[in-house]
């Protein structure tokens, strides 16, 4: 038992797993189809980036000063284009760029 104790810390686990699997193919015809199932599924293993989650933007980032559309710088705070002061604020937005 020592001996064999011995001989299964010497080996690797994949060398191990295989080992046992040969016991057992040799004792009993049976379970040498249930273990050779088992090691060769049907289902092959794909790695891909499909299953690895989206990293998402940061929400505490500055926004951004430029428009994405025109590149131009554009102070979204001040922006008022309500009433009459549309022409003062389109006045200040053209003093910025």
């Amino acid at each position: 038992m020592a001996a064999m104790v011995a001989l299964c810390s010497g080996l690797g686990r994949r060398m191990l797993t295989h080992f046992v699997t040969a016991a057992v193919c040799l004792t009993d015809s049976g379970a040498h189809a249930v273990l050779w199932r088992r090691s060769c599924s049907q289902y092959k293993q794909v790695t891909s980036n499909e299953d690895l989650p989206v990293p998402m933007e940061n929400p505490y980032k500055e926004p951004r000063k430029k428009s994405i559309l025109c590149g131009k710088r554009v102070d979204y705070k001040n922006q008022v284009f309500v009433g009459r002061n549309k022409k003062k604020s389109q006045k200040q937005l053209r003093e910025l760029k």
